[in-house]
């Protein structure tokens, strides 16, 4: 096992301790054009715990559950990344903007192995992807955990009710990654991965719109309570 050294996690406290994104995420979130979003901030200088990384924009936060809900050196910490997707397909371009979500446990901060990436540092944080978008289909990787041999459950789900269209004609749809955590009792951590195929909802919108928005709500669950649903356009 690799321990951060004290410095490092100074470091990284200071740095969730900062709320500047609280503006930023404000200031960003009916904007789809990566183009606009990558003028405001120089790409790859940091801003509060706000970071560019290649393809998107990556932002920290932390203690997003309620202090009494769970014990503390069991928070959860928050990452996303805001993605924008200009696909040029033979009819039309479409443009797919989402919000995908790593949960990460405070403690298992300390427990990273020599094969996982740091997750100090801007640069290590710039080589995690968090999803990618390839030939219509949607893949999104997160970090997921082990405990007493027993594998948290991630459900890719679409329901087409609750697609939605705005004061100004645009499209939402609705996918949910339910996160179902059996104990918060965490012993090792690995990769999960789940796929979703795009191109039926690409079909359906494509005599209405060249851009489809997406709302990506990610869902934790432990045995008994429901600790967090944010979801982000």
């Amino acid at each position: 096992m690799k321990k951060l050294s004290l410095f490092t996690l100074g470091l990284l406290a200071l740095l969730l301790s900062s709320t500047s994104c609280d503006n930023f995420i404000e200031n960003t979130k009916n904007l789809y054009s990566y183009q606009t979003l990558a003028t405001l901030v120089p790409s790859n200088e940091k801003m509060g715990e706000c970071f560019i990384a290649d393809g998107g924009i990556t932002l920290i936060a932390s203690d997003f559950v309620k202090p009494d809900s769970i014990p503390y050196n069991s928070r959860f910490l928050l990452a996303f990344s805001v993605w924008d997707y200009n696909m040029n397909h033979e009819d039309s371009t479409w443009i797919v903007d989402l919000s995908a979500f790593r949960i990460i446990p405070k403690h298992d901060l300390y427990l990273l192995s020599d094969s996982t990436p740091d997750l100090a540092t801007n640069q290590q944080l710039s080589n995690l992807e968090y999803c990618s978008y390839y030939n219509d289909m949607l893949t999104i990787s997160c970090y997921t955990f082990k405990s007493k041999d027993k594998m948290d459950r991630l459900a890719l789900t679409y329901n087409p009710n609750s697609d939605s269209i705005d004061a100004k004609g645009k499209h939402y749809v609705n996918l949910e990654l339910k996160h179902y955590t059996p104990s918060i009792n965490v012993h090792s951590s690995q990769w999960q991965l789940n796929s979703f195929d795009l191109s039926p909802l690409k079909k359906s919108y494509a005599d209405k719109t060249d851009t489809l928005y997406i709302n990506f709500i990610y869902t934790v669950e432990t045995a008994d309570t429901l600790q967090m649903k944010y979801a982000m356009h």
